[in-house]
């Protein structure tokens, strides 16, 4: 019984977390003009419109909103942090490929370029990432495994961040947009 109690919370969690994380990466997209482009702030929000710049508007806020998470529920509901950080390792990961592969679906495929494509994209991808974290959450087995593995993408993600905001690879994927990943 108690057991159900605690996903019901972290069901709530994740759930509120996709309006949450939509507002905190939108507000994202400005902060660094916002900040007077900031050195130190780079590698926390997009310095241009590449698509690889647009992921930092997943992967941050989803990373702040579940580390909040886990702070704020830990000592009210029983969290399985193997569990909390594989799921949300996932939910950072499957988020930033859909939002890669519906931009391009969009554009590439489809001559797609719309403000409003691209931000439903962006709500998509993060919708569907919360929704698989939390299945995740619910159905893996507090594997270490896979527990290292996803702190270790989640570093290896951040580092990324920091090195290809200083110095990107010349891959389309880094290479600033005429209208901007969400058009913007």
């Amino acid at each position: 019984m108690k057991e159900n109690i605690y996903y019901s919370v972290v069901k709530k969690w994740f759930l509120f977390s996709i309006p949450f994380i939509f507002i905190l990466g939108s507000l994202f997209h400005f902060a660094f003009e916002f900040t007077g482009k900031s050195i130190i702030l780079a590698p926390f929000f997009p310095v241009n419109e590449s698509i690889y710049e647009h992921l930092k508007l997943t992967f941050y806020p989803i990373f702040i909103w579940q580390l909040i998470g886990y702070l704020f529920l830990k000592n009210r509901v029983r969290i399985i942090l193997k569990n909390w950080v594989i799921s949300n390792a996932i939910s950072i990961i499957l988020s930033s490929i859909l939002t890669i592969f519906l931009y391009y679906s969009a554009a590439g495929a489809f001559n797609i370029h719309s403000t409003i494509a691209n931000i439903s994209f962006y709500f998509i991808s993060i919708a569907l990432g919360q929704v698989l974290g939390l299945h995740l959450y619910k159905n893996c087995d507090d594997n270490r495994n896979l527990f290292l593995l996803s702190i270790t993408m989640i570093l290896c993600m951040f580092i990324c961040f920091t090195i290809f905001t200083f110095m990107p690879p010349k891959l389309s994927l880094f290479m600033e947009s005429s209208t901007g990943l969400y058009g913007i």
